[in-house]
């Protein structure tokens, strides 16, 4: 009697999962990492890829809106400006 042996193909989890990043985001996410690895010591790079993440809550760009004068010029372009206080950072 001759045992056949099937290869388990497996996969990562993360292939299984659905995608939330872009491969623009990914592919960003993979070079900060490399950089980490090369530029910050054993110890800081085990805090940045360990330590949680805190959320940074910024407040919403301000709404933009038409300027209603303009300088008569040549070749005249819409200005926008912000209509509150603060710009976001």
């Amino acid at each position: 009697m001759k045992k056949t042996i099937k290869k388990i193909e497996r996969k990562s989890s993360l292939e299984s999962e659905p995608r939330t990043l872009s491969l623009d985001q990914i592919q960003c996410a993979r070079d900060a990492a490399l950089f980490v690895v090369k530029n910050k010591s054993f110890e800081d790079a085990i805090r940045i890829f360990t330590e949680p993440m805190t959320e940074t809550i910024r407040p919403p760009p301000a709404p933009l809106k038409k300027v209603k004068s303009l300088r008569k010029v040549e070749n005249p372009t819409i200005v926008l400006e912000h209509t509150s206080n603060f710009l976001p950072s």
